[in-house]
């Protein structure tokens, strides 16, 4: 108790204490007090301090416009800002040493990279060129294009088609880190067809969240061609 009376009487020098109970409060505005709005227009000024360029913030802006579940929203933001937790990335951190803990995980002859996963890979590219022929002729995406969709996403003028196919990219993106890590931690092996045909499931399921009473988003319809179903 001594000890404790003597900080108490040190720390009174410097500043009021409260005897009182201690509260919590929000340090950006005392007065009006904590709001998730106020909150919200925080995290867009830090955005912009922390140094996010403007085409991130774009690409970051619209991609949480999609109606998709939030662990799949976390994972794309996580993606598009370069913090998947990828292998090089974890040797970077030190968490992962070792050449082989770092190799790629469809096969082991390469260092796992986020561009290397979703955009280079032959697995990926052989998935991403299925699914442009899925999407068929009314995307004006090269299938180079489509791999990096994210940045070509403001070639597709309209907005429905935009978003329709930014969805099934994002399904895509998933998909392969769901398979990527079934590889890893239980021993799968990588099945293309089994890995475009979830594809098109969870693209549709994804769909279904905020179109539950619409025929247009029919499985039928969406397999056969998907962006026919923005035009029901």
């Amino acid at each position: 108790m001594v000890l404790v009376e003597m900080l108490l009487d040190h720390v009174q020098k410097f500043c009021k204490v409260n005897h009182g109970r201690d509260d919590c409060f929000w340090a950006m505005d005392e007065e009006a007090g904590f709001s998730v709005k106020a909150c919200a227009e925080e995290f867009r000024k830090r955005g912009t301090v922390v140094g996010l360029q403007s085409d991130v913030l774009s690409k970051l802006g619209f991609m949480w416009k999609l109606k998709v579940p939030s662990k799949v929203s976390i994972f794309a933001w996580r993606y598009i800002l370069g913090r998947l937790p990828t292998r090089d990335q974890l040797n970077n951190r030190r968490i992962l040493v070792g050449d082989r803990d770092c190799c790629y995980a469809f096969y082991f002859n390469a260092m796992e990279n986020s561009n290397h996963l979703f955009v280079s890979c032959p697995f990926t590219s052989r998935i991403l060129i299925k699914v442009g022929d899925w999407l068929g002729n009314l995307v004006t995406l090269t299938n180079v294009e489509l791999r990096s969709y994210v940045d070509h996403f403001d070639k597709i003028k309209a907005i429905d088609e935009r978003l329709t196919v930014e969805v099934i990219w994002l399904a895509v993106l998933w998909n392969l880190w769901m398979m990527r890590n079934a590889i890893l931690f239980n021993s799968y092996i990588f099945n293309f067809d089994e890995c475009y045909s979830a594809i098109v499931l969870v693209s549709w399921k994804w769909f279904r969240l905020v179109n539950v009473s619409s025929t247009a988003y029919n499985f039928h319809f969406l397999n056969t061609l998907p962006l026919s179903c923005i035009k029901r």
